[in-house]
């Protein structure tokens, strides 16, 4: 689909990669990209933090200072900024919006539509159209649920967001929840997250392994995700720790940084698993592939979640999968077909789908080869997703 001249584009969103391997507004980083390639001029407006290097992208990305020092920036990224509790973090929320406003209104000067992403950045948007007027695109994803916390506020948003042209989700269960909360269905487009499967896809476990530097007699557990509350890693811990002790080939390995970070590691010390539970850090997406390709058996252990990306990939590659049963993800995975669901927060649930698919490796590989085909035939590429989002853009702005 080639674009038009007018093919110029603002995203807005409150998080961004902010370097190479960040797994923030990952999903965002990827349509502007894959946008690019089709021809749309992008400009990525982003609150900054002090963690934030530059990148090598071909779009413009601006990310906006909002408070002073620097150093002290600390709402819009980590645990997300509904989940913020420290006074500094709610005295910088007014700052945080002016300057995101400013920022966002010096960007579509040269722009003929605005794309915001999650609800925060979408009413910045809607504020912004009030001085000059654009077609107004807003994705919502599952995390957007918890506007439902604060019910004074919740209703006022919804309607705020009506005024929107577009609405776009990522998968049923988060539509049919907009809908309940009173947003129109007709203005609702739904579009589920793409996925690179030239880079995810089943391949050489030993090679891998080698590469890696990992045992061949290990079975590998995998996890992958921000180190946050709601990734819940701290009952998969205390799940694998239960059944580890005399299973002297498991280990679980787990990629991702955040808040959590040195009490997961507390817990594990605590729990004397420091040989069998590693926290990786951050990789690239090329280094997961090669994790996942490493891995026997993959977890998600999340209290909340939309369609994760981890999890799509896991099951590109081929790699039975266990993940609780929460937002979008039993519209993935039918249980004991394409993966194993458990009870969300059960440990006991987690524990008895980890000793049924360890002791079944007829199972492992059957779940794993139908977790890749459901990938395969259901779930377009992000240039495949990316095309789906300029034909609404086309749409709008025709």
């Amino acid at each position: 689909m080639k674009p038009s001249p007018r093919n110029n584009i603002s995203f807005l969103s409150t998080s961004f990669p902010r370097f190479e391997g960040d797994f923030s507004g990952n999903f965002v980083f990827h349509y502007a990209k894959e946008l690019n390639k089709l021809g749309v001029r992008i400009e990525v407006v982003s609150p900054d933090d002090p963690a934030s290097l530059p990148l090598s992208e071909n779009f413009k990305l601006i990310r906006f200072p909002y408070f002073v020092p620097r150093s002290w920036q600390i709402l819009a990224y980590r645990s997300g900024i509904i989940n913020k509790r420290s006074p500094l973090a709610w005295l910088q929320l007014p700052f945080l919006l002016i300057n995101f406003f400013i920022a966002a209104l010096r960007s579509i000067r040269k722009t003929e539509l605005i794309h915001a992403f999650w609800s925060a950045s979408g009413i910045i948007a809607l504020a912004v159209r009030i001085f000059k007027p654009r077609p107004v695109v807003i994705t919502l994803w599952g995390s957007d649920k918890l506007i439902t916390r604060i019910p004074i506020l919740s209703k006022t948003i919804i309607r705020v967001l009506n005024t929107a042209d577009a609405i776009v989700c990522e998968n049923n269960d988060l539509k049919v929840f907009l809908i309940s909360q009173g947003i129109f269905s007709k203005k609702i487009t739904l579009i589920t997250n793409g996925i690179n499967l030239d880079l995810f896809q089943p391949g050489d476990s030993m090679k891998a392994r080698k590469h890696l530097r990992l045992k061949n007699d290990q079975l590998i557990l995998l996890s992958i995700g921000s180190l946050n509350k709601n990734k819940n890693h701290a009952l998969l811990i205390n799940a694998f720790a239960e059944i580890a002790e005399d299973k002297s080939s498991l280990h679980l390995y787990i990629i991702g940084e955040g808040v959590e970070k040195n009490g997961l590691t507390k817990k594990i010390k605590e729990l004397k698993m420091e040989q069998k539970i590693t926290l990786l850090g951050l990789f690239d997406h090329k280094s997961i592939s090669e994790w996942m390709k490493a891995a026997d058996i993959f977890i998600l252990p999340s209290r909340n979640e939309g369609t994760p990306n981890s999890l799509l990939e896991a099951m590109a590659s081929g790699l039975p999968v266990i993940a609780s049963k929460v937002g979008g993800i039993p519209e993935l995975i039918q249980g004991n077909i394409e993966g194993l669901l458990f009870e969300s927060d059960s440990k006991n649930d987690l524990k008895k789908k980890l000793n049924k698919l360890i002791k079944d490796n007829q199972l492992q590989e059957l779940l794993g080869k139908n977790a890749q085909k459901k990938i395969a035939n259901h779930y377009g590429s992000w240039k495949n997703q990316a095309e789906k989002l300029l034909a609404l853009y086309k749409q709008l702005l025709s």
